[in-house]
C-alpha cells in the first residue's frame, strides 16, 4: 500500500513546486510592470506640469537668450596664446614660481605697473593681459620613457616591484622636460618683444645662469680635447699605414719584424686591425656631434620650443557664453518656483482633508 502512495506524493510535491515557481515569476513580472507603470505615470506628470506652465518656460528661455546676447556683446572677450619651453638645469621650479608671480600681479593685485617693470614693457602693452598659467606638456610616450629610465636605475629586486601606474601618480610638474605657458589677453595683439622679455624674466636667476655658463665652458673644453685626440689619432693612423707599407715591401725574416701596440689591445697581439682605428675615429666624431647638439640644447636656461604667435585666438567656449548659460539658469529657476507652488497646493489640499476628517 505504501509503494502505491509514494508516486502520488511525488506528483503532489512536484505540482506544488511548479506552482511556487509560477507564483515567483508572476510576482517578478508584476514588479517589473509596476516599475514601468510608475515611470510612465511620473513622465505624464512632468509633461502635464510643463504643459500647464508652458508660457512661463518659453518666456524664461526667450528672456535668457535676449539678455545673454546683450551681455555677450558687451562682455570682454578672451584671447589666448601658448608658448612651449624646454627647461634645463632643473629650472622648472623657477619657471613655475615666476609664472605664479605674474599671474598674481595680473589677476590678484591688478598691478600692471609692476608687471610692466618686471617684463620691461610699457604699461599700455600689458594692461590687457588677464592671466598667466603654466603646466607640463603631458605625453604618454614621455612618461613611459621616464619610467624606463627610472627602472633602469634600480637594482634587480626594486625593478620587479616598480609599478608604472604608481610611478605616473607620483610624477610632479618638474619631472617633465616640456612645459606650456599660456597667456590670456583682452586683445588679439601680442605686445612686441614679449617673447624675449618673458624668457629673460623667467630665467633671471644667478645660480642657473652661472650653471649654464659653466656647462658651456665644459662642453667647449671637451670639444677641444676631442679635436686634439682626433688629430693625434689621424697622425697615428698615417704612421701605422706607413709601417704596414714598409713591412709589406721587406723580405720576411723569421723572428724579425715591427710590432705596434695600443693600450686597449690584447696582450701579445701583433699589429692591430685597421677597423679598430676606424672605430675609434667614428666614436670621436660621434661624440663631437653630440657635444655640438648638447651645446645648442643647453645654450639657455630654458629653450623656447615654440614662441607666442603674433596674434591670439579666442578661447571662450560655447558653454561659457551668456547666451547659453542664462536661458538654462532661468529655465531651472522657473521649474523650481512652479514646482514649489505645486507642492504648496498639494500640502494645502492635504491639510484640508485632515481638517475635514477631524
Amino acid at each position: 500500500m505504501s509503494e502505491k502512495e509514494t508516486p502520488q506524493n511525488e506528483e503532489v510535491d512536484l505540482g506544488q513546486l511548479f506552482k511556487l515557481i509560477g507564483n515567483m515569476f508572476n510576482k517578478f513580472f508584476n514588479f517589473i510592470g509596476s516599475i514601468f507603470q510608475g515611470a510612465f505615470q511620473f513622465l505624464i506628470l512632468i509633461l502635464v506640469h510643463f504643459y500647464r506652465g508652458l508660457k512661463w518656460y518659453i518666456g524664461a528661455i526667450v528672456l535668457g537668450v535676449i539678455t545673454g546676447v546683450i551681455l555677450d556683446m558687451r562682455s570682454e572677450k578672451s584671447y589666448g596664446v601658448d608658448m612651449f619651453v624646454k627647461t634645463n638645469f632643473d629650472s622648472s621650479r623657477q619657471i613655475y614660481e615666476n609664472i605664479k608671480n605674474l599671474h598674481h600681479l595680473v589677476e590678484g593685485e591688478k598691478a600692471f605697473d609692476e608687471l610692466a617693470g618686471l617684463l620691461e614693457l610699457k604699461i599700455e602693452d600689458v594692461e590687457n593681459i588677464r592671466e598667466f598659467t603654466v603646466e607640463p606638456d603631458l605625453d604618454e610616450t614621455q612618461i613611459i620613457k621616464l619610467f624606463s629610465e627610472y627602472k633602469m636605475s634600480l637594482d634587480s629586486v626594486s625593478r620587479l616591484e616598480a609599478n608604472y601606474e604608481m610611478f605616473k601618480e607620483d610624477l610632479s610638474y618638474h619631472n617633465f622636460p616640456i612645459h606650456k605657458i599660456e597667456m590670456l589677453s583682452a586683445t588679439k595683439e601680442i605686445p612686441i618683444g614679449l617673447n624675449r622679455k618673458l624668457v629673460n624674466y623667467l630665467t633671471s636667476n644667478d645660480y642657473l645662469n652661472e650653471l649654464r655658463d659653466r656647462t658651456q665652458d665644459n662642453l667647449k673644453a671637451e670639444a677641444e680635447i676631442l679635436e686634439i685626440q682626433t688629430k693625434e689619432l689621424d697622425s697615428l693612423t698615417k704612421e701605422y699605414f706607413k709601417i704596414r707599407v714598409l713591412e709589406s715591401q721587406k723580405q720576411p725574416i723569421p723572428g724579425a719584424g715591427t710590432n705596434l701596440y695600443l693600450a686597449d689591445t690584447e696582450k701579445n697581439s701583433l699589429l692591430i686591425d685597421e677597423s679598430v682605428l676606424l672605430e675609434k675615429r667614428y666614436a670621436l666624431e660621434k661624440r663631437k656631434r653630440e657635444i655640438e647638439l648638447e651645446k645648442l640644447e643647453k645654450k639657455d636656461v630654458i629653450t623656447v620650443v615654440s614662441e607666442f604667435p603674433k596674434s591670439g585666438y579666442e578661447v571662450t567656449r560655447w558653454y561659457q557664453r551668456k547666451t547659453i548659460q542664462l536661458p538654462i539658469l532661468l529655465f531651472g529657476l522657473t521649474f523650481i518656483i512652479t514646482l514649489a507652488f505645486v507642492l504648496l497646493d498639494f500640502l494645502k489640499t492635504q491639510d484640508q482633508k485632515l481638517r475635514a476628517k477631524s
